[in-house]
């Protein structure tokens, strides 16, 4: 990414962790690059539509309740351009509502192909 240096766009109403990630990024030099809403994210997704198809990477951590998990998706998917990717965490037996919302509700959608699941991790590419 350090090539055409896309924006990196964090949503985290959380203080704690929102300092964490803007200290990461600093020392690496990339806190230029770093958009942090701090809103929740069903807040926050009204003001991303301008990205509807053009982002490379969605990343999905949020709230382990089926109802946010589904709603996130609902809300993110959209963002992921052809051929990028969507990244949902804790996608495992012991985050049992991520995993449904996954195997119910992401699998079948046929915007997605999923790539691998590794650790909790699941990975999708958005199809052409």
């Amino acid at each position: 990414t350090d090539e055409h240096r896309p924006q990196l766009i964090s949503i985290d109403p959380q203080t704690a962790t929102r300092h964490i990630m803007r200290f990461g990024f600093e020392q690496i030099e990339q806190a230029d690059r770093l958009r942090q809403i701090i809103f929740t994210s069903d807040d926050a997704a009204d003001s991303l539509g301008h990205l509807r198809n053009q982002a490379g990477l969605v990343f999905i951590d949020g709230l382990h309740t089926e109802a946010a998990c589904l709603n996130d998706f609902t809300n993110y998917a959209p963002l992921v351009r052809p051929g990028g990717a969507l990244l949902i965490h804790d996608a495992e037996p012991a985050r049992y509502s991520v995993l449904r919302v996954l195997v119910e509700h992401v699998l079948p959608d046929p915007r997605f192909e999923i790539k691998c699941l590794v650790d909790g991790l699941a990975v999708l590419e958005r199809r052409s």
